[in-house]
């Protein structure tokens, strides 16, 4: 059987189109009669008018149809404007005729049945569409009872909330259990201080090492108040005003004078503490020991001049060290002791020397260097011989 829609073939029995899927129609299928003589010839007929336009309302009529009559009507070859039926005479008893038929036996309409005659739907199966339950719902209606839902959990909390802070709390007698709560303890660890290189030490300590040029006065003062014998001994910067050296090489000295290793010079006043010689001067120093009272590290590091030719040598601590006068260093840049050629001198009475100044008598105008020495005395002496004067 042909599908008038697609033109596909399809089995006898089979019920819709399995190319387009689309019913089909069975019209004519029931077993064709038996074959019957043929009808006698019919007599001639006059020629048909000429067929005229179908009214106004016969187009009314045709647009009102349905649609399974007009897509029939399309698949049969139907034309939709057809002449109008003319009275044609009576056929023989043994050959019956449709309403719907013409003169010449063609059709021109469509026969139509009620249900009742099993004839099936034209067109195509039914489509099962698949509405979604949210779409088709009232998002409205699911929006409120949300807000609904939130309010009441919002204002139940808040209820909570606020009887609970004013209820009293019970005493820890009367409490179930107590808890204890022990905070772990910490323990920071400081990590160890970085160990000073020798270049880092010499860096900082070459500068300490200076010459101290001492001189002898006579007894009777010249008019250019020169000295009458002078002679060097190394020495090393305590802090800004005092200068520490052999004690044994003060003998008669009267004033010193401070020479750097770049050549600047300073007068200094002559004082012996403990066997150690030292030169104060009422001029500042940057250049020092920089002596504090607790110092860091362990000693590590050995620092002295060399006489011969006047370099600076770092050396580690278990090295002999011969050369004087020399600087013990810990390992953290940090001054320990003073080696002068003597007894060595060690921190505490360092910090002591340091706390040494001179200063100048005012109103004075002395004569050369020896005259000067006579004008420069300890700084607390200066300033209760100035108190005296004002009194």
């Amino acid at each position: 059987m042909d599908c008038y829609l697609c033109g596909a073939h399809n089995q006898i029995d089979a019920d819709h189109c399995e190319r387009c899927n689309g019913q089909l129609l069975k019209i004519g299928l029931e077993p064709a009669p038996e074959a019957e003589p043929p009808p006698a010839p019919e007599p001639e007929l006059a020629p048909l008018p000429e067929p005229l336009s179908a009214p106004p309302q016969s187009r009314r009529q045709e647009s009102l149809k349905s649609v399974e009559h007009r897509r029939l009507s399309a698949a049969l070859g139907l034309g939709k404007d057809q002449p109008a039926p003319t009275p044609a005479p009576e056929r023989p008893a043994e050959s019956p005729r449709n309403e719907s038929d013409t003169d010449d036996g063609r059709p021109t309409g469509i026969p139509t049945a009620g249900p009742s005659s099993g004839i099936p739907m034209i067109g195509t199966r039914a489509a099962t569409a698949h509405t979604s339950q949210i779409r088709d719902s009232d998002p409205g209606r699911k929006t409120a009872v949300g807000m609904l839902v939130l309010a009441l959990l919002v204002g139940w909390f808040g209820y909570r909330a606020l009887t609970n802070s004013s209820a009293e709390v019970p005493p820890p007698s009367e409490l179930a259990f107590t808890t204890t709560t022990i905070r772990p303890t910490t323990t920071t660890t400081e990590p160890p201080a970085r160990q000073w290189t020798e270049h880092e030490v010499l860096g900082k300590f070459a500068s300490v090492f200076v010459t101290v040029e001492l001189h002898e006065c006579p007894a009777e003062p010249t008019e250019k108040g020169e000295s009458s014998d002078r002679w060097t001994t190394p020495g090393v910067l305590v802090d800004e005003n005092n200068v520490v050296f052999d004690g044994a090489e003060i003998g008669t000295a009267s004033i010193a004078i401070i020479r750097s290793r770049i050549g600047t010079e300073t007068e200094a006043r002559i004082t012996l503490q403990g066997g150690t010689g030292v030169a104060t001067t009422p001029s500042r120093s940057t250049r020092n020991l920089a002596l504090v009272e607790q110092p860091e590290g362990e000693a590590a590091f050995s620092v002295h001049r060399d006489s011969e030719s006047n370099a600076i040598i770092v050396q580690p601590l278990s090295s002999a060290v011969t050369a004087r006068p020399s600087v013990t260093v810990s390992g953290q840049g940090e001054a320990l002791a003073v080696d002068t050629g003597g007894s060595p001198v060690d921190l505490p009475t360092l910090l002591d020397i340091s706390e040494l100044e001179s200063a100048v008598l005012p109103d004075q105008k002395p004569v050369g260097l020896c005259g000067r020495a006579a004008v420069l005395v300890d700084s607390e002496l200066a300033a209760s011989l100035v108190e005296a004067d004002e009194d």
